[in-house]
């Protein structure tokens, strides 16, 4: 299920959002996102940051089909999101984002092998063929010797490895994280990043990833900078140079 740069990176977008607007109603309207419209092409590394409570978050949200906008449309690999419903939704997501948080989300009770085979048990993936692909996006993260730990066995870094796995289970269109290396220390933060990078540079893998780490910026193609929910700046990172 590995794939190379696309050839076509630079030209169709794998994911647009058009005059994207998330509302809140507090007495008066409060705009999480406020008129936000992108385009994210096949094989980009876009990152996406601005200060605390800036809508970054919300508008991952919005991007993966977790939250629906008040007004405006998503479009991931041609299909609007707009008029499908909740489980509609889940299976977009469930075959094309796959996410990463910074709480790593994995289940307690499941090791780290099963914590990744999970979502292709849930996609009805033979269960054999589950457990070789869980092994083999283990050892692509390397860890394929924690396979039979579980989460409290295994470092932050370790279990975040292991949340990076499990997204990729099911060859998502485009990897969304939201600050994966929020919980990390200085050297575990170097790791992921390198991890994030390989995983776009060598597999070709569109990320999109909201952080507050600057140094994720310098492997970004794109950097998009958000103030009070709009795009202020669309701007190279660091790869694009």
């Amino acid at each position: 299920m590995e794939h190379l740069l696309d050839p076509d990176f630079g030209r169709e977008p794998i994911l647009r959002a058009r005059s994207l607007n998330k509302v809140y109603w507090l007495g008066t309207a409060v705009y999480a996102v406020s008129n936000v419209s992108l385009e994210i092409r096949q094989g980009e590394f876009v990152v996406i940051r601005g200060p605390s409570g800036c809508g970054k978050s919300t508008l991952l949200s919005l991007l993966a089909g977790l939250d629906r906008p008040t007004s405006g449309e998503v479009v991931l690999d041609g299909q609007s999101l707009s008029g499908l419903s909740e489980n509609e939704l889940s299976a977009v997501r469930r075959q094309k984002i796959g996410m990463v948080y910074q709480s790593f989300n994995l289940l307690p009770n499941l090791t780290a092998l099963e914590n990744v085979a999970l979502p292709l048990h849930l996609s009805g993936t033979p269960a054999g063929f589950a457990g070789r692909h869980a092994a083999y996006l283990l050892d692509r993260v390397g860890l394929s010797g924690r396979s039979r730990h579980l989460p409290t066995q295994l470092s932050g870094g370790e279990q975040q490895r292991v949340a990076i796995a499990r997204a990729l289970a099911n060859d998502p269109k485009v990897l969304m994280a939201d600050e994966p290396t929020a919980n990390l220390d200085s050297a575990t933060t170097r790791d992921i990043r390198a991890l994030l990078t390989e995983l776009n540079r060598d597999l070709g893998q569109t990320c999109v990833v909201v952080t507050h780490d600057h140094s994720l910026i310098e492997d970004a193609h794109r950097v998009l900078s958000l103030v009070d929910g709009r795009i202020v700046a669309d701007e190279p990172g660091g790869a694009a140079r």
